[in-house]
């Protein structure tokens, strides 16, 4: 397991945090720029101002100084929503100063909920490619293609598993020397939960078939989480014949439960 710090970014973050009581196996800390109980807080000014020198300046260094208690962590999350303009500008300032360390989680809003800022989402995620080695692009739009017949008040409940999900199997799961051999800029990822052995098949294939795996990825990296070995899961791998991948076996006593993870690229 990774020495990792998760910094939940912005307000929309912080209370998907908030109201589903998201719990994760690593630390985390809540960052705003408005003063609220248990939340860390950034002032504003000083994000915009880093965000908009291409030098290092004495308010980076101030930067540095605010966040001196949580530099000896060996990896970071991020998870922020990606339209509002504070938690972007974040994004855009932790990146300057901790790419090398950072898996990003970048929340993008219902199409419904959106309002223009003068740039479309491609623009945001080309800026992020020249920022970041590795992130996932969470698309809230993506639920409801990928849960078709739940009633709509359930989706964020089920956007706030899968977050926790995703970070948990990658921050147990995954070393350091793993982490960087994902460095290939957007990721995808799918993840499917189950009891029974002999459907890995069927949730492998359901992992695969994640809304967040863009058909342009021809590159998977699996994880199997639970009491399970290296013959459990040939019958899974099977379905990936003529594919490109790489897995790994995470044997951790889950009691019946298994978790697969996919991450594409």
């Amino acid at each position: 397991m990774i020495n990792s710090l998760l910094l939940v970014i912005g307000e929309n973050s912080i209370n998907l945090f908030k109201e589903f009581n998201i719990e994760t196996i690593i630390p985390k800390i809540f960052i705003n720029n408005k003063k609220s109980e248990n939340v860390f807080n950034l002032p504003t000014n000083l994000i915009y101002i880093i965000e908009s020198e291409k030098i290092t300046t004495d308010y980076d260094d101030k930067f540095l100084d605010i966040m001196e208690d949580y530099l000896y962590y060996d990896h970071y999350f991020i998870l922020s929503d990606i339209y509002d303009n504070f938690s972007y500008s974040s994004i855009k300032v932790f990146g300057k100063h901790f790419r090398d360390k950072i898996t990003g989680i970048f929340i993008v809003p219902f199409s419904f909920e959106n309002i223009s800022k003068g740039k479309k989402i491609e623009n945001y995620i080309f800026e992020l490619n020249n920022i970041y080695k590795k992130f996932f692009i969470f698309k809230d739009d993506y639920l409801l293609k990928a849960f078709t017949n739940v009633p709509m008040k359930m989706l964020p409940k089920l956007k706030a598993l899968l977050i926790q999900n995703l970070i948990t199997n990658i921050s147990e799961s995954l070393d350091l020397e793993e982490l960087k051999f994902l460095e290939k800029g957007e990721l995808g990822f799918g993840i499917s939960i189950n009891e029974r052995m002999d459907k890995l098949p069927d949730s492998l294939m359901e992992a695969l078939e994640s809304p967040w795996i863009s058909k342009s990825h021809q590159n998977f990296f699996i994880i199997f989480d639970g009491n399970l070995n290296n013959e459990d899961i040939l019958p899974a791998l099977k379905i990936m014949e003529n594919k490109n991948y790489r897995f790994k076996i995470n044997k951790s006593n889950k009691g019946r439960t298994i978790y697969i993870t996919v991450i594409s690229y």
